[in-house]
Parts: structure tokens; C-alpha cells; sequence
């Protein structure tokens, strides 16, 4: 077998000295294009700067069908705090123990071995494959706009392989959409009366993690956690809340989140902190340590409070709106297909916001949790307000795409393959909305500590995806 690993490493190097950070693609996207039209292919360069590479097969009087083969040209660059390394210097790749490394910054393994693989197909001349529509977009790393925008009509091929995955051995076969939303409570304030305290709540010690990735885990929810802790010491005591907030993300799993209210007895809310927090604790992953803290003031003057009405509906929304894991998915063991998560709640103008994301690998069960907070919304007298909306990908379980990609791998390294999904985005949910009966895979060598400066790809793993790739193209093409 040819030995491709010197070749894939020249090729990440080479385009590791230009920065493609997301959004400044176009000196990447312009070097990807020239270098195409040297191996005298057909390009399309459209105005985002994603581009379409097209090749003839290698087979004589090849009439089969075309492969789309796809990966994304941008990265994410971070760099050390004591690292002097200047952004337009380009990335500085190392070779260490069998691994990639870069010098101070994030390597953009993530996804440059994926245009070090298809810059491998360009120029090769003695690998058997199909017709190649290469796909390399732009912007992955900032909502998947590079994808959003791809010329769909230009691509012919019904078999499409994603080279956007860091674990070898893994196969993907679904991906989740999913979707932004507001929920706009209106804020009615009213003068603070009798009480003479103000105590200031926080709830923390939990986990947090990615709200798609980790939903699973079921680790504790800040902003939800705050509404029960809001509820029992209203229930017990007479309150008036003054404010709530949470600096979250909407794709984060918000773990801690900060409130205010006025009380005549602020020990005996204290008391019932300490039950609380017990009763959470109780309930949590033992991950999940919580500390509800508070600080207790001397109140001197009036301020403006929620109304009990806003108080009541405050809560009532939090502990309303869909949050966790919803539907688990019936073809994948143990794989979540539908979640919401609420990932922070600030006060904008007279509303109070609370921002959610919605995933889902079926775009059905997605539209009904729209549907079902435009009904909360409806009846509670607020708003919702939906956004970044973006397809998912379903698990097809008659892809013949996939049979031949895990066969393939076994065939080459004697190891069983792993079926997996992804409770996240990836641009196959655009690919498989836009190109009808298209057959998606998406797999990749093992890359570690991605978007960070220890990011690193070990040497073996990529030279093997890569004949993976070959072995999989000659079997298509036969």
C-alpha cells in the first residue's frame, strides 16, 4: 500500500501558514482555488468563498455516480495567555512523539486534515475513485454560514462522506438541528412596602458543560434550580424579587445564576436556603456540589420590585419551558434526539429574557417543542422569538454508504467499528435538507484538546483515515 503520510503532512503545513481563522477564509479559499486549477480541475469559488471542486474519475468511461467528499477550511485560533505568537504569522506545526503539535496556539487539526486529505485527491493520479465533488466551506466554527450557503444545484453526487470528526473508529450517522428562542416576559414593577431586608441569592457548585454534548449527563440547571429555590422560599415566607440573572449561553448548561429579594425575616430564609439546598443536593449528580450563598443588607429606601403577577409568572415560565433531555432516539441506543436547554435570563428594557437552544435530530420532534413554547408563551402573556435555526440529520438505517465506510475500516485495522451519533450541529444536516435521498457518513483520525493550544493529531491515526478514504473511493468506483 502507498504510504501517504508524508504527503498529508506537507499539505497540512502548507496551509497551516495561512490564518483562516473563521471569517478571514478568502487568502485560503483563493490558495485552495489556484492550487485546483493547477491539477487543471473545475472550480467554483462563490461569494462566501466556499468552494466546489469537481474531478473526473480515474476509471476509464467512469457513467456511476458522483462522491461528495467535505470539510471546512476555517478554524478556531486561540492562543497561550504568555504567547507572543502573532495571528498573521500563520500556524507553527511541530512534529512530537507521533503526534502534530503547534507552538502556542490551537493547531486547526480542526478541520485542516480534512483539506490535506482532499488536496491528496486533487493531485493523485494513481488512486481509483468515482467523480470527486470536493465541498470546502467556510465559517463551521460560528454557526455552520459557510454550509448555509453552498450552491446545492451544482452537486450531482447521492454518496457524501464528512471528514469533519476527531475519533477514529467512530462512524456518524446523525446529527442534530436545531434552533434559538427568546421568551419575552413583561416586567411590571411596583414599590418595595414593608420588608427590611434585601438578600441576595446565588445558586452555583454544579457542573455546567455543552447543553448538547453533555445534556445526558443530567447535571443541574442553574436558572432552573433558581426557580425551585425562588418557589419554596416564597411559598414559606413573604417575598418580593427584585431581580434575576443568569450571564449564560444558550448552548452552554448555565451553572450559576443570581437573584434578589426583600424579606422582613432573613433568617428564617436563611433556614430554608439550608433545606433547600439540601433537598437539591439529595436529588443531583454527585458532580453537581450545590452551594446556595446569600448576602443580607440593611434595606434603607424604596425600590421597585415585580409585581406578585411577574413574580408568579417569572417562575411559572422557568419551570415550564422544555429543558433537559426530551426524547431519547429509537434507532441509536442511549443517544439523546431531543433536548432544550435554558442558558441565561437578563433584563432588556421592560422584559425579562430567557434564552433558549433546541435540539433535535428529527425536525419534526424540533418543530414541536416550537410549537410548544409558542403555546406557553401564548397562554402566560409573552413573547417567543425564534432564531439560527438549522436542519438536522436524521439516521438513515438502509445507508449503504455507511456498511461500506465501517467494513472498510475493519478490513483495514482489524477493529470493529463504532456507530455514533452527535446531540450537536454539523453541516451534514444542510447537505442532507438540501440534496434529496443523499447517503452521509462522517468520520476522522484521532484529534485531542480541540480549539485549544494543546491541540494535537496523532501521525498513524490521520494516514490511516486517509486509506480508509482511498480504500472506500475504490470500492465505490468499481
Amino acid at each position: 500500500m502507498i504510504d501517504y503520510k508524508d504527503s498529508i503532512i506537507e499539505n497540512f503545513r502548507t496551509i497551516s501558514k495561512i490564518p483562516r481563522a473563521s471569517g478571514d477564509e478568502k487568502r485560503i479559499s483563493d490558495f485552495l482555488a489556484a492550487y485546483a486549477r493547477t491539477k487543471n480541475l473545475d472550480v467554483h469559488q462563490d461569494d462566501f468563498y466556499n468552494l466546489i471542486i469537481k474531478k473526473k474519475s480515474t476509471i476509464e468511461n467512469y457513467s456511476g455516480p458522483a462522491v461528495i467528499l467535505q470539510g471546512h477550511m476555517d478554524m478556531v485560533y486561540v492562543k497561550d495567555s504568555d504567547s507572543e505568537h502573532e495571528y498573521s504569522e500563520g500556524i507553527d506545526v511541530y512534529e512530537k512523539d507521533g503526534f502534530l503539535y503547534s507552538k502556542g496556539t490551537s493547531l486547526g487539526a480542526d478541520n485542516g486534515i480534512a483539506i490535506s486529505y482532499l488536496m491528496n485527491l486533487m493531485d493523485s493520479k494513481d488512486i481509483p475513485h468515482p467523480d470527486l465533488e470536493i465541498v470546502i466551506t467556510v465559517q463551521e466554527e460560528v454557526g455552520l454560514a459557510g454550509a448555509a450557503h453552498i450552491d446545492a444545484s451544482k452537486l450531482k453526487g447521492k454518496n457524501y462522506i464528512n471528514l469533519d470528526a476527531e475519533n477514529e473508529g467512530f462512524f456518524f450517522v446523525s446529527c442534530a438541528g436545531g434552533v434559538r428562542s427568546e421568551t419575552r416576559i413583561p416586567l411590571y414593577m411596583t414599590p418595595s412596602n414593608s420588608e427590611k431586608y434585601s438578600v441576595k441569592i446565588s445558586v452555583s457548585g454544579l457542573k455546567g458543560g455543552h447543553s448538547g454534548m453533555e445534556i445526558d449527563k443530567m447535571r443541574g440547571n442553574a436558572i432552573v434550580l433558581m426557580a425551585r429555590v425562588l418557589k419554596y422560599v416564597g411559598d414559606h415566607n413573604e417575598i418580593s424579587l427584585s431581580n434575576i440573572e443568569c450571564d449564560g449561553k444558550a448552548n452552554a448548561i448555565p451553572n450559576i445564576c443570581r437573584s434578589s429579594i426583600l424579606c422582613s425575616d432573613p433568617e428564617k430564609i436563611n433556614d430554608d436556603l439550608r433545606d433547600m439546598e439540601a433537598v437539591l443536593n439529595s436529588e443531583l449528580n454527585p458532580l453537581d456540589q450545590v452551594k446556595i450563598e446569600t448576602e443580607v443588607s440593611k434595606n434603607e429606601s424604596t425600590i421597585s420590585v415585580y409585581t406578585k403577577y411577574t413574580f408568579s409568572k417569572i417562575i411559572s415560565m422557568i419551570q415550564l419551558l422544555p429543558n433537559g433531555v426530551i426524547h431519547m432516539d429509537k434507532s441509536l441506543k442511549d443517544m439523546v434526539e431531543t433536548s432544550a436547554n435554558i442558558g441565561a435570563i437578563h433584563t432588556e428594557n421592560d422584559k425579562l429574557i430567557l434564552l433558549s437552544s433546541i435540539r433535535s435530530s428529527a425536525e419534526s420532534r424540533k418543530n414541536e417543542i416550537i410549537d410548544k413554547i409558542k403555546s406557553l408563551a401564548n397562554i402566560q402573556g409573552c413573547e417567543s422569538v425564534f432564531f439560527n435555526n438549522y436542519p438536522g440529520w436524521e439516521f438513515n438505517p438502509d445507508s449503504s454508504l455507511r456498511k461500506i465506510s465501517m467494513e472498510s475500516y475493519t478490513q483495514l485495522t482489524g477493529k470493529e467499528a463504532t456507530l455514533s451519533s452527535i446531540h450537536a450541529g454539523l453541516e451534514c444536516g444542510y447537505f442532507d435538507n438540501m440534496i434529496e435521498n443523499l447517503d452521509i457518513v462522517a468520520f476522522g483520525p484521532d484529534v485531542f484538546d480541540v480549539h485549544s493550544p494543546k491541540e494535537r493529531i496523532s501521525i498513524e491515526s490521520a494516514a490511516r483515515i486517509f486509506e480508509l478514504i482511498v480504500l472506500i473511493l475504490k470500492k465505490l468506483s468499481a
